[in-house]
This record gives structure tokens, sequence and C-alpha cells, in this order.
């Protein structure tokens, strides 16, 4: 038999579901000897002045070696308890609580075999209990052999309380799916969870129509509108289930991210939704062509080749009428998350979650009306549950109450689940008389961020609260606006390790969007996605599953990281140049799935070596997981090991990448050496020559001076002779 069809039983058996049902008190279930006991008043614990008391006793053997038979005493306080408070500490068998020291009666237990538990019914009397004033009272039972005790359990019973002035209860409760990495429920996914039996049908059909006020994670919501004709049936109908609900609503974060857990890592806001305009797929939303009509057969009868009759085939090259719609209707960014909450400002902290240094940055970032736990504050007036703490107005989820609701949900067994609802019904009888100067009392309960996982029908405890006399029917949005008491709030941080590593998460979003700057199209894919991404892992579903939540965030950090360094000026060995100019290849890698832009900056550690100035700084498109070379102009003015360093950076200035460091060797060889000897001997043979150029030039105009003066100069005289002319003789 499974859990539905066990609850279903039990509420037949029980009166669970019945309007006259009475309420059943809390059992406490204990193990302080060789037993384990638990009980619950039968009934529900609910007596008037002549009603016995009567318990279900279950014991169950601890230590595994069987138990002797021994004596069962059950003992009352016959003043009642004052509040809630003194209600908790005796169930919770609390330093200083009440004690159960009338003992009203005492039967024997039998033996139980090694391993095996038994129940006994115990009835006392009315006329031994001797409760005077209406109100809720400690009940104990005790169970020894000898001299030893082998166990005890406490509970509590509601005596003769009315619904003069019933508590009225309000109940809130997340609507959102199960733990996860991705930004966008994927279609499959969806298809699983909104699938009859699937976490969020269950979720709904608990929740559908019940005074429970619905907490919705807009990130089901955008997945399924996002995926437009796409979307699974399955997930289609939910959400429309969803819209049609009655119930009051009110909006979570994104994936019910954890509201201040950024904050105490360091970040001045509560990280919020980017538009998600990227994710948008026109061809999702278009209105596929309608098709033409069929030709319908004319019955007209043929002779077929073979001779045999056959009907008129319709022509194949017949026109195609089919009118496909237009550029379609798409989205918004906000269309995708809309919704027509009736408590739109209203959000909900993790509990116990919440520092005084979060409440100025909680309000900057929109969230000024928050539901906090009730130990996570102090109230000059408990029976009131909206609150002021200066400028941060709110009401509080009662912590006691919320904890037995939430214990009913989480049952694994039938008792278990008994034992949660008695409790719960208890308190609220308890609350009920405790109302503000005479006044009704207002509660809220809320259940747990992962109350679903465990699979007991929330709605049966719900019918089971709403069914007693002291209890009424409350409103959240009655709540919220409503009286305020005045607060202060008792701070409250969340765990240093999961701090830190949240630290580490916001440390990867400032380089991711200086990456974006350089992605050619739609960075807005980048920055959006990772933004969800880091708000799904801030989930508080992930509070249930600590170990699991580290690996993702870890291996979130280190995708980060892979994405900011997909994008890298290759690694090059010693790049050799065996003259004085020449060209340096510069790669750049992208690894990213879409293409980018980048300008190559080249900058040279040495004077030695110059770049040409129009590549110091060189636009480049890579596409995506591909490569793109840059040849980089150079001139050496002299051999030797020089480094260059190339860095990447967006159009917008940020640096991508890392910089890369490449050497050059110029060996120019002979040729730059050839070149200057060859040079220096030119000018030295020229300066030669115009040395030895004028040397002449001022010879001769020596040798001109000396023949005007000296007119026997035998040189000439034998020149004449030679010239067969006599000495003196003119030319004539």
């Amino acid at each position: 038999m499974n859990l539905k069809a066990v609850l279903a039983t039990s509420a037949l058996i029980l009166g669970l579901a019945s309007a006259g049902a009475v309420t059943p008190a809390v059992a406490a279930t204990t193990s302080s000897g060789a037993a384990i006991l638990s009980v619950v008043p039968t009934d529900q614990g609910s007596l008037t002045a002549n009603s016995p008391l009567e318990l279900t006793l279950t014991i169950g053997d601890a230590a595994g070696g069987g138990l002797p038979a021994g004596t069962a005493t059950v003992s009352v306080n016959r003043t009642p308890l004052g509040s809630r408070t003194a209600l908790d500490a005796w169930l919770s068998d609390a330093k200083g609580s009440s004690t159960a020291d009338r003992q009203v009666f005492q039967t024997t237990s039998q033996a139980i075999p090694a391993g095996q538990d038994q129940q006994f019914r115990l009835t006392v009397p009315a006329a031994s209990l001797g409760f005077g004033a209406p109100g809720v009272y400690a009940v104990a039972v005790a169970v020894t052999s000898g001299v030893e005790t082998l166990g005890t359990a406490r509970t509590a019973v509601v005596w003769q309380t009315g619904s003069t002035s019933p508590v009225s209860v309000a109940i809130a409760a997340p609507l959102s799916a199960p733990a996860a990495t991705t930004g966008f429920i994927d279609s499959a996914t969806l298809a699983t969870y909104t699938a009859p039996g699937g976490v969020l049908t269950r979720e709904l059909d608990d929740l559908l129509g019940t005074p429970v006020a619905i907490g919705i994670d807009p990130r089901v919501i955008a997945s399924i509108r996002v995926l437009g004709r796409s979307a699974p049936l399955t997930a289609r109908t939910w959400l429309a289930r969803l819209e049609a609900a009655p119930n009051e609503t009110f909006p979570l974060s994104w994936g019910d991210a954890d509201l201040t857990v950024a904050l105490q890592a360091g970040a001045e806001r509560v990280p919020a939704v980017q538009p998600l305009d990227y994710a948008i797929d026109p061809k999702q939303f278009a209105t596929p062509p309608t098709p033409s009509p069929t030709p319908t057969d004319t019955g007209t009868i043929v002779p077929s080749e073979t001779g045999t009759l056959a009907p008129t085939v319709p022509d194949p090259s017949a026109t195609d009428n089919s009118n496909p719609q237009a550029d379609p209707t798409l989205p918004t960014s906000a269309d995708l998350t809309a919704w027509n909450y009736t408590l739109p400002t209203l959000s909900w902290p993790a509990d116990d979650s919440v520092s005084r240094s979060d409440l100025a940055p909680l309000r900057a970032s929109g969230y000024s009306s928050l539901i906090l736990a009730s130990d996570n504050l102090k109230r000059a007036d408990s029976t009131v549950p909206g609150f002021a703490i200066g400028a941060t107005t709110g009401i509080v989820s009662d912590r006691s109450a919320s904890a037995q609701l939430r214990a009913a949900t989480a049952a694994t067994s039938l008792s278990q689940w008994q034992s949660a609802v008695a409790g719960l019904t208890a308190s609220l009888a308890q609350a009920s008389l405790t109302g503000s100067g005479g006044g009704r009392a207002s509660l809220l309960l809320t259940l747990g961020r992962n109350w679903v996982d465990d699979g007991i029908q929330l709605d049966r405890a719900v019918t089971s609260i709403y069914s007693r006399a002291w209890v009424a029917q409350g409103s959240l949005a009655a709540q919220v606006q409503g009286p305020r008491t005045s607060a202060t709030l008792t701070s409250m941080s969340e765990k240093d390790a999961r701090v830190d590593l949240v630290r580490q998460l916001l440390a990867t979003q400032p380089p991711i969007v200086r990456f974006s700057r350089a992605i050619a199209d739609s960075p807005q894919t980048l920055t959006s996605g990772h933004r969800i991404e880091l708000l799904t892992l801030l989930s508080n579903a992930w509070t249930a599953d600590s170990a699991g939540w580290e690996t993702a965030s870890r291996a979130f950090v280190a995708e980060s990281e892979k994405i900011l360094a997909s994008v890298q000026v290759a690694k090059s060995s010693t790049i050799t140049i065996p003259s004085s100019q020449g060209s340096v290849p510069v790669i750049v890698s992208n690894g990213y799935a879409q293409p980018i832009t980048v300008y190559v900056t080249v900058r040279s550690q040495s004077t030695s070596l110059t770049i040409d100035p129009k590549y110091r700084r060189v636009l480049v498109t890579v596409d995506a997981n591909s490569q793109r070379r840059v040849q980089v102009p150079v001139q050496s003015l002299s051999n030797g090991r020089v480094r260059i360093v190339i860095a990447l950076v967006a159009p917008s200035g940020d640096r991508v990448g890392d910089r890369r460091g490449i050497d050059i060797n110029v060996q120019a060889g002979w040729e730059t050496a050839g070149t200057l000897v060859f040079g220096a001997l030119i000018i030295a043979i020229f300066a030669v020559g115009v040395v030895r150029n004028i040397r002449k030039r001022r010879r001769r105009g020596d040798d001109t001076d000396e023949s005007d003066t000296d007119t026997d100069d035998p040189d000439d005289t034998d020149a004449d002779a030679r010239a067969g002319r006599s000495p003196g003789a003119s030319d004539g």
C-alpha cells in the first residue's frame, strides 16, 4: 500500500478530514533508556469534562536485546501550561520545563521480543485527571522494570477549549523546482516535472485551491514561456492551472535564490536577473503554415493501363496555398517572468539568515517587505505577525508551529504524521488562549523549501488544522496589511564555509562581464546566462544537499575560469629573424562558442627592436572555436634576443586573456656587418679621392705661377727642340 493510500485510510479511521474531528495533542518520542516510546492521545486529545484520556503507547526495542515486562505509568500536571513557550519547553524536555508529577494511571506492559515493537492502549478515567480550567495540559508516560526506567515519552492534551477567540492562521509555501545548475529548465526536464507524479505536479496538486499562499519561482514560469510552441504540453497545462489558481501568490527570487548569502559574501546588492532576450528564439513562436486543403476525390473513374478501373489522382504540380505567418510577435524579457501576484512586494529570505547589515542592501535591492522566521527577531507582541524594524516591514513565520507543520509533511510513517499534526493543533489551541489583550491571535506558518520531497500530502494537514474549533482561516494579505508591532532584529548569518564559497562564485562575475565585451554578437548570452546560473546555484533548494552544492559551485567556478581562458594569444617558441626586417606571426585562439572581436596590441621591451606603428594595435575578429593569424612587421637595429609582449583588448578597453611574451632572435649575420663595412669603405674611398683631387688642383696652381716668372726654362727648350722648333719660336 502506498503512502497516499495509508493516509487516506488513516483519515477515515481517525476522522482527520471530518469537520467535527477534534484536535490531537502533540506526541513526543524519546529513547531515554532501553526502549523507544511514542505516545499519541486518541480521540485527538481533545477532552471535555467527562471524557477519559485515551492514549496509544508504542514501545520499541532500542538496544536489540528485547525488553522485559514492566509497568507503564501515566502522569499529568494539573496546572495548565501558561504559554506556547512553556508548551515547547515541555515537549522538548528543556531544562527547567514543567513536570508531570501526579500519577493518574498505571498498568503492566508485556515483554518485547528483540528488534520488535508493540502498541498498548491506555485509558485514564476522567475523574482521575483532576483538570480544572480550560487549557493545554502536560502528560507523560514512563515504562519501568523494577528500579530501571526503560523509556519515557511526553505529550499534551487540550481540555475544555472552546472557540470564543480562535487563532487566525495563514500558511505560505514555496512552489519551485528541485536544485539544479542550469539557468533555465530544459524541455525534457519540464516534461518530467509536470507529468503526473512529477515534482511540480505534486506541488501544485497539494496547493491548488487550498488556503495556502504560494510563493512562485519565476524560473519555472520563464522556462516554460521561453520555449514558446515547443514547450511540453504537460508544462503548458500545468502553467494554465497555476494561472487559474485562486490562492494568494507572491514572488520568490529566480530559482528561489538565497537573498542574504551574497550580501554577507560582500555583494553591495542582491544579485538580480539580467535581461533574458538572448534566450528568446523567434522560431519557437512562429505559427506553423496552414496546409492547403487536401483535394477531395470527385469519384471520377477512368480506365487504367491494365484495363481496370482506378480513381483519378490529384495533380502533384498543383499550387500549395499555405500561408505561413509573417514575423511572429515575440515576448519581451519582462513577459517571460510577468505574473499577476496578489502580494507583489513580499519577499521571503531563508529562515534565520538575515543580519542587521543585510537590511539596508535588501531595501536598496527592492526587498523592503519580508517574511522573517520568529527566531530572527524580537517583537513587543508575539501574537501579532506584522512587524516593523525601521524602514523594513513584514510578517513573522512562527518557528514552533511551522516546525510542526513541516514535520507533518516530512513524516515517513502514519504515527509520525499523527504526532506532528497533534503537536501543531495543540500549539494552536494554546495560541487561541493567549491573544493580545483578549483579542484574536494571528500566526503565519511556513513550509520548508523542499517540503514536497518527502511526499506527504499537505492538504490533509491543512484540512486537519482548519477543522479545529480554535483555528480560523487567515490570509497573508490580511497579515501584511494588518497591525505591526515594533521589533528588533536578532542578527543571524550564514555558515562561514558557505559564505566563503559564495564569495568565489561572485568573484567570477566581473571578469565574465569584461570578457563579454569582446563578444562580437549578443554578449548578453554570456552575461545573462552566467547570472541566472549563479542564482540557480544560490537556490534554497540546495540546503538539503550541502555536499552536492559545494561540488556544483566549484564546477561553476572552474567553468567560468575556462571561459575566461578560452581567448588567448597562442604560445610560441622563440622566433628567429634572419635579417634586420621581418614579421612576427601572432596567432589569436578563440575557444569560445561565439565570435570575438579584439585588438591585438604589441609592445617591444627593447629599443633595439621597433614595431611598425600601424601594427601596434590591430583589430581582428575570430570566429567561434577557431584561430586567426596576424603578421606584425618589426625592424631590428642590432643583433640579439628581444622580447615582445602581446595583449588582447576588447573594443571597450578591457583586457581579454593573459598577456603573452614572445622571444625574438635577430640574426642579421654578414648583412648588417658587411653593409656597415662596405659603407665605411665607400666613405673612405670617397674621402681619399676628394683629398687627392684637392692636392692635385693645388699642385697645378703652383706650376702655373712658375711658368709666368721663368722664360729660360730648360724643360721648355728641350720641348721645342723635340718639336723641331728653335727656341723661342712661336707657333706663328
